[in-house]
């Protein structure tokens, strides 16, 4: 099936939306320091799936990340940055944006394993950690676990996300920042 993105004269590529089982998603191939940072998110701007691929051509790491699609890649100037459906608990501007998008691609080298968002006008700092990134984070990370956390896990899943989420919760707080509540309005 052909899926056509537009790679920017950053060396992003951002494909045009699918579907995934999830609704309509689309992903964002970034050429990093490490390798190609390939994120995929919902039209919300939800986070599904984050992961770095050692394959430093953006365009085939991505067509390596998206089987059973054949890209069809055309040339933009602008890189277009997700759009967030979040306002700011801080100042209520809806101008929230991912926190990558402000950088440019070639010079990052370390990407945070949560996904951090920006306030465009008031700089306040969110981290965005949905049940669907987390579940895929943990399926591809499951070496960081030991038996007794993996056997709850396989017990039962979704009081073993809620868990984590409460740590991942308990660590930004600390840091003073605030979770992103995707389709909510100040």
């Amino acid at each position: 099936m052909m899926l056509e993105a537009r790679r920017s004269g950053d060396g992003r590529i951002r494909t045009c939306f699918y579907g995934d089982g999830h609704g309509n998603v689309f992903c964002i191939a970034e050429p990093t320091r490490k390798g190609t940072l390939i994120t995929e998110l919902t039209g919300d701007g939800e986070v599904l799936e984050q992961v770095l691929s050692e394959i430093n051509d953006a365009e085939r790491a991505l067509s390596k990340h998206l089987t059973g699609y054949e890209l069809s890649v055309t040339e933009v100037k602008e890189y277009e940055r997700v759009g967030v459906n979040a306002a700011c608990d801080a100042c209520g501007s809806r101008s929230i944006a991912r926190e990558l998008d402000d950088r440019v691609p070639e010079g990052v080298d370390n990407v945070p394993v949560v996904p951090i968002f920006v306030c465009g006008s008031c700089g306040a700092k969110y981290y965005q950690l949905g049940d669907t990134y987390l579940r895929r984070m943990v399926a591809r990370k499951s070496g960081l676990f030991d038996k007794a956390e993996l056997a709850e896990l396989e017990e039962n899943e979704a009081a073993f996300v809620d868990a984590l989420q409460e740590n991942v919760i308990r660590i930004f707080a600390s840091k003073k920042i605030k979770r992103l509540r995707l389709g909510e309005s100040k």
